[in-house]
């Protein structure tokens, strides 16, 4: 087993209606981790296979921008449609309709609609990708944010004892556990009873009790999954043994102003109390992103 950082980066949706369904296939591939299956058209068996399995909470993922003028003749209902959706931020102009909203949305209105008012964003609310590696139990806070669009790595379906996953778990290093380093490796030789004895009583040791205890936990955990596939369990049966240390990848997608709540909750920069100290890492870490590539204003010192 494998420890690694947690870490978190925005993932860019390119401009056109073709990337925009490319950008959706990579976000979704993340739940049976496929990536390594994508080409330059496979987004067109991908999109048609999730539209016949009526699988398309996934379409989510795929941000539209229009801009459509107010009084346009065509697709006159169509646009109240849009303009009616809850899952759709409209600012309102003058001349133009900003319209902010996702595929899914969409996914059933002429595409000529879409091409007609596709756009770049300009006074439009913008929407934002994350893709997110963290451990379960940060997962598992994440998307208590409801508001937000998910994809996330499945443990139904990917089999860690794979070479695909090099045959090992990989677990995120809690922020108590200090003495790990990213891609410290551990195996059962490594917590045969005389050896953590004989490390814990070196004066060269510099891993606490507490630390020898998660990684043996981990090392264990590997290998009981293992076994039990192995033993010919499904991955979907063999995962009851994994914990919640256990890395994931997710993305996250939604508006500005959903991340900026989010934020105000998760990341101690923005005001945020009492919040988990891994989440705290995450949180501060899309923070300084969504800041750094100018999406919002930086936050004064007193967190106003």
């Amino acid at each position: 087993m494998k420890f690694i950082n947690s870490s978190v980066k925005i993932e860019p949706q390119k401009d056109g209606l073709e990337e925009m369904f490319k950008h959706i296939e990579l976000c979704c591939r993340v739940s049976y981790k496929s990536e390594d299956k994508i080409t330059e058209d496979s987004y067109k068996k991908f999109l048609k296979m999730l539209m016949n399995n009526k699988h398309t909470t996934p379409l989510e993922q795929g941000t539209i921008y229009l801009t459509i003028p107010v009084d346009t003749k065509e697709f006159v209902d169509e646009a109240f449609k849009v303009y009616n959706s809850k899952y759709a931020e409209v600012i309102y102009g003058k001349e133009f309709n900003y319209v902010t909203t996702n595929y899914n949305v969409l996914k059933d209105f002429p595409l000529e609609f879409i091409k007609k008012f596709w756009s770049t964003p300009t006074e439009h609310v913008k929407r934002v990708t994350m893709k997110i590696v963290c451990s379960r139990a940060i997962s598992h806070e994440i998307v208590r944010h409801r508001i937000f669009s998910y994809i996330q790595e499945s443990t139904r379906y990917c089999n860690y004892s794979k070479g695909k996953f090099d045959s090992e778990l990989k677990f995120i290093i809690p922020f108590w556990a200090k003495e790990l380093q990213e891609g410290d490796s551990f195996s059962v030789q490594d917590i045969e009873p005389d050896k953590i004895i004989q490390k814990l009583l070196s004066p060269e040791n510099k891993i606490s009790p507490q630390t020898f205890a998660l990684i043996s936990s981990h090392v264990c955990e590997e290998n009981v999954y293992k076994e039990l596939i192995k033993l010919g369990s499904t991955a979907q049966e063999a995962r009851d043994v994994l914990s919640n240390g256990l890395k994931t990848e997710l993305y996250m997608t939604g508006t500005i102003p959903q991340w900026e709540h989010f934020l105000s909750l998760r990341s101690p920069l923005c005001g945020a109390t009492g919040v988990h100290p891994d989440m705290i890492k995450i949180g501060n870490e899309i923070y300084h992103l969504l800041v750094d590539n100018n999406y919002i204003k930086e936050v004064s010192k007193n967190g106003k």
